[in-house]
């Protein structure tokens, strides 16, 4: 009877033991359905084991679509080579941290998953599966692409900028330095660094310019943030330069004048042709007005010339008048 009843607590305590282990198993059952992040299982060939439902609603598939086939099959063709040489590695190591595939959605389009996981190994200590979790992120891919792009194209246009003919300068509305190119450097005489430790608005602009040009700057606003005039730089050498500007003001979201970006010209051999034409207009006219005078001179004289020879042939006529009268009357 004892060993009967032995066998009952003993049968009731297995009992509750198989209910506990099952409660356990509910629990990371649930756990293991409803975590964010993705979990699959591989065996020995890279073949799905098991999947949880955030890998199936994350890819598309169902899972009757996956278990069974090999993970390389859903990998991007380019992806492939890289996981033949990777899975060896993974089941000889153990463990992988922060791996990235592209892997195919089932509507077509490739994602890009980051993988955690580690190899589950027999009582022999032979492989037995891998356990791993993942998450999506090909977003976090496309940023890091993006930015990559936005610095590469940075470099590339802060290269142009830095080694373009046309000086070009980037200044604050207090008349410091902000950037300039190597073109504006050598249209000034000073380095960039020389620039940036001076107002150098004030520094290389003549007294005689700086009301002009505040003129021109106070026309800028945030509808018309551009505008064209022409000065004077003083070298650092002393020597005087005539130069063009073209100023774009950039502004803040609260409309207040952020910075300007300038692009200048030395207009030296321009002006240095203006002047010439210039003097020779000056000099045609000069000559025009001394050929004028000339003209008039002969003019007069000739009007002279042309008074006394009408005089004379009215004397001759007036002469033959009287000679042809006395002869009728002889």
């Amino acid at each position: 009877m004892e060993n009967e009843l032995k066998s009952k607590e003993q049968l009731l305590t297995e009992l509750n033991l198989l209910k506990e282990k099952i409660e356990k198993m509910e629990k990371y059952k649930a756990f293991y359905e409803n975590v964010p992040l993705s979990y699959q299982s591989l065996n020995h060939d890279g073949v799905f084991l098991d999947v949880n439902t955030t890998w199936l609603k994350t890819l598309g598939y169902e899972r009757e679509e996956v278990i069974g086939k090999k993970f390389r099959d859903f990998l991007h063709p380019e992806w492939k080579k890289q996981f033949d040489t990777n899975f060896p590695a993974f089941k000889k190591r153990g463990y992988v941290h922060d791996v990235i595939f592209k892997i195919k959605h089932k509507e077509g389009h490739f994602i890009h998953i980051s993988f955690e996981g580690c190899v589950g190994y027999n009582a022999d200590g032979s492989f037995k599966q891998t356990y791993c979790v993942s998450q999506d992120i090909t977003n976090r891919v496309k940023l890091e692409e993006d930015l990559i792009e936005s610095i590469e194209r940075e470099k590339v246009l802060a290269d142009i900028i830095r080694n373009s003919p046309l000086a070009i300068a980037f200044g604050y509305p207090d008349g410091s330095l902000a950037r300039c190119n190597k073109a504006f450097e050598v249209l000034t005489g000073y380095t960039e660094d020389e620039l940036k430790e001076i107002k150098w608005d004030k520094v290389l602009t003549p007294l005689k310019w700086i009301k002009t040009e505040q003129a021109k700057l106070n026309e800028l606003n945030p509808e018309n943030n551009y505008v064209r005039y022409e000065k004077e730089y003083v070298h650092k050498s002393g020597k005087i330069i005539p130069v063009e500007l073209n100023v774009t003001a950039k502004y803040d979201s609260d409309e207040n004048l952020s910075h300007f970006i300038g692009f200048v010209t030395d207009i030296s051999e321009r002006k240095k042709v203006e002047d010439e034409l210039e003097m020779h207009r000056k000099n045609l006219e000069v000559m025009v007005e001394e050929r004028t005078k000339e003209l008039q001179k002969k003019n007069l004289e000739l009007d002279k010339a042309v008074k006394v020879f009408v005089g004379r042939e009215m004397l001759i006529k007036e002469l033959q008048k009287k000679i042809n009268t006395l002869e009728g009357k002889e």
